[in-house]
């Protein structure tokens, strides 16, 4: 377990359910002197759940807070339950594309170690500069993009892969920390997933597509 602890302004009973929320902070009045954007914890949170952990505060108004997170260390890799079911026949990809648009590594790998043994072949493109035309350059099966990207954010990706006659068919599912689903459909999106993805839930997913398109 490891703990991090603060003299800050503390943070009242009422909020402590809700400051791992997105965009979410203590003080959100406009004359607030701490900057930030409200993302910060949830990102913790994400990453620390990815891991099968848990992350937790305790605070005092006026005095201060703790943030506590414990990961298990021990991971038994022959038996951990992925949340997915026995019959993997209909995950394989076939050797079919699927470009991961997110400019974490890390996010692009966990893509690569969930699915590329299931034969898909996982593209990385991290930048959003001239994306449709890299889209176009790997003709994927599928698209997997964030919304929190530097520069042009993902709704902006999402609607020029919309507008392009030769990527608007390519089925898109949103992997975001942020929960704005609605918005996501309405713009398109073929399936929307809160990070931090879940194997079985992305398989599913994919699942989905195939069906939808046999």
């Amino acid at each position: 377990m490891v703990s991090v602890a603060d003299t800050g302004i503390g943070i009242p009973d009422d909020q402590l359910d809700s400051i791992f929320e997105e965009f979410t902070q203590v003080d959100a009045s406009t004359t607030r002197k701490v900057g930030g954007t409200g993302l910060g914890l949830p990102i913790c949170r994400h990453f620390i759940e990815m891991h099968k952990g848990q992350i937790w505060v305790e605070s005092t108004v006026g005095k201060g807070s703790t943030f506590s997170f414990a990961i298990p260390i021990n991971n038994d890799a022959n038996g951990a339950d992925d949340g997915i079911d026995g019959d993997t026949e209909d995950a394989d990809g076939g050797g079919k594309v699927i470009v991961a648009i997110d400019d974490d590594a890390g996010v692009v790998n966990l893509y690569k170690r969930f699915l590329e043994k299931r034969n898909y072949k996982i593209v990385g493109v991290k930048s959003t500069d001239a994306v449709t035309d890299r889209v176009k350059a790997f003709a994927p099966a599928v698209i997997l993009l964030d919304i929190l990207m530097p520069g042009r954010d993902g709704w902006a990706v999402i609607r020029d892969l919309k507008e392009d006659p030769y990527t608007a068919d390519i089925p898109v599912i949103i992997c975001s920390i942020v929960s704005d689903k609605n918005r996501g459909y309405s713009m398109g999106a073929a399936d929307y997933l809160i990070k931090p993805i879940v194997e079985g839930e992305l398989i599913s997913a994919l699942r989905n597509l195939n069906d939808a398109n046999s």
